[in-house]
């Protein structure tokens, strides 16, 4: 029983693998080449090895810069979208400052007419109840016009 050394290690050992090789087994022959390099054949593959290598580096880092650059441009993107909303939100609040102080002028203008209205009403009837003003308003008419 002849099991090589190889054959023992690919497969478990069982009833089976046990048995005898055949007679004409093809046998496996090692061949040997004589190999002789030269120095300089030696310095042009690694020289080639070289080459190639910094050529693949190259390659990674100028990936790498174009993913930096890609982000770059995506931060710039969104932090543009958030400065534009922020002036967008600005300008918003700007205009309901503008319309506050608008519609504040006007209710103070219009509070202020009405004001003016009632005294105005109040003088005509003290006149009109006395003939000699004796129930006219404590306050000169001049004074009224002024506090436009």
């Amino acid at each position: 029983m002849h099991v090589s050394e190889e054959e023992s290690n690919s497969r478990p050992s069982t009833v089976d693998s046990k048995k005898t090789p055949p007679l004409f087994a093809l046998h496996r022959e090692k061949t040997v080449v004589n190999v002789d390099i030269t120095e300089d054949q030696k310095q042009a593959v690694f020289n080639k090895l070289v080459r190639e290598q910094t050529s693949l580096h190259d390659k990674i880092k100028q990936q790498q810069e174009q993913q930096q650059e890609m982000l770059r441009r995506r931060l710039d993107k969104s932090r543009g979208k958030k400065e534009m909303q922020a002036k967008e939100i600005m300008d918003m609040s700007e205009r309901q400052k503008k319309e506050y102080h608008k519609t504040k002028t006007e209710e103070r203008d219009r509070q202020l007419q009405q004001m003016q209205q009632k005294i105005a009403k109040s003088k005509h009837r003290a006149r009109s109840r006395s003939p000699n003003n004796m129930g006219a308003s404590p306050i000169p008419e001049d004074q009224l016009s002024d506090s436009d």
